[in-house]
């Protein structure tokens, strides 16, 4: 499954605390840098990932 900066097309995947090892649950990680805004925890931005992030939707219903 391809990682959330591949997949969003990340242009700060270096300096995002979810790289290299938690691309795959991005937004369980705090401080991401997603829409290169730096967010704040799971439940600061869960709503966020849950309406907004397409990421987010893919990986959820394809569980």
């Amino acid at each position: 499954m391809q990682k959330c900066w591949e997949a969003l097309n990340c242009t700060t995947k270096d300096t995002c605390p979810t790289y290299p090892d938690h691309g795959l649950k991005c937004w369980e990680v705090t401080g991401t840098l997603c829409r290169g805004e730096k967010q704040g925890s799971y439940e600061d931005k869960r709503a966020v990932c849950a309406t907004d992030c397409a990421f987010y939707k893919k990986f959820i219903l394809n569980k």
